[in-house]
């Protein structure tokens, strides 16, 4: 009896600790704000229009770039920022995407840049984010959407085609992962061991509690389900999403047999880009099959 009561007790202690180091660790990285960092505020940004829209209480502030381009057959690309940067971290691919003819829709989300929100809040926000930027893309009559989503706003991209496949055309994933608790796990294991499980599991609680149905989406349910066009890119050299880790090594469990996959053997989290000591430059090769994934939309 005594060894039960003993064995108990220990699960619980585990148990109890296990849910303050995640909880410590969940409110390090979501309960905060995101502001643009000095090296993203360029002073060659082009010209843009700026708007406002809502998700949920807050009013998240967004650019459409390339204002005059695509208007005729109302297609935009809509890109979607990754965790612990604003939309201004990714002006080289936007430029990029206005130099290839896109009209371009980027945006802070809750907690980032210069959107409302006391905190980023979780995973699923990006989701939820991300969902009502193409919303308010479609009341503007811009029907030909092309999601282009990096690393948790990848996952976003991925997840979002769960619920909104009606309403999107294409979608490009970069450096995404399947699902954020897995993920996450998949990343301590090494140094957590077993105890990687229990992070794992607590997670999916919050997130759960937060986020109800937006919790714990899939990215590769996503693209199954949605049966259309999708792009996905992976660096082979990613050490933040690493290649085992990510949604690229799941290729053989997706059947939409319109899904491409194109791993860049050479570039890390960002193989859209080249970056170098003084300034970032464009992969070109990634650029080419970018745009003419996007061409016939």
């Amino acid at each position: 009896m005594k060894i039960i009561i003993i064995i108990i007790l220990l699960a619980f202690i585990i148990l109890a600790l296990s849910f303050l180091l995640t909880f410590i660790m969940y409110r390090m990285q979501f309960g905060k704000r995101i502001d643009i960092c000095e090296a993203d505020k360029k002073s060659d940004i082009p010209r843009r229009k700026k708007i406002e829209f809502y998700s949920g209480k807050n009013k998240l502030t967004g650019y459409f770039y390339g204002i005059n381009q695509n208007k005729v057959n109302n297609k935009v690309v809509l890109v979607v920022n990754g965790y612990g940067v604003t939309y201004n971290a990714y002006m080289p691919e936007i430029c990029e995407l206005i130099n290839c003819g896109y009209l371009v829709f980027s945006y802070d989300m809750t907690g980032c840049g210069e959107s409302e929100g006391e905190n980023i809040k979780g995973f699923a926000q990006f989701i939820i984010d991300a969902q009502n930027a193409v919303l308010y893309l479609k009341k503007q009559g811009l029907d030909k959407i092309i999601a282009f989503g990096h690393s948790t706003g990848a996952y976003a991209v991925a997840a979002l085609l769960n619920i909104q496949k009606e309403n999107l055309n294409k979608a490009i994933i970069i450096s995404a992962f399947d699902v954020p608790n897995k993920f996450v796990r998949m990343c301590m294991q090494k140094k957590m061991k077993c105890f990687a499980y229990l992070l794992q599991f607590w997670i999916a609680v919050f997130e759960k509690i937060q986020f109800g149905k937006y919790a714990l989406l899939s990215g590769k349910d996503g693209v199954n389900k949605y049966q259309k066009p999708v792009l996905i890119i992976q660096g082979a050299k990613d050490d933040q999403v690493e290649v085992n880790n990510s949604l690229y090594s799941l290729r053989k469990d997706v059947i939409n047999n319109q899904a491409e996959f194109l791993l860049e053997k050479n570039r890390g989290h960002y193989p859209t880009r080249i970056e170098n000591e003084k300034d970032i430059v464009i992969n070109k090769e990634i650029f080419e099959v970018i745009k003419e994934y996007i061409k016939d939309t």
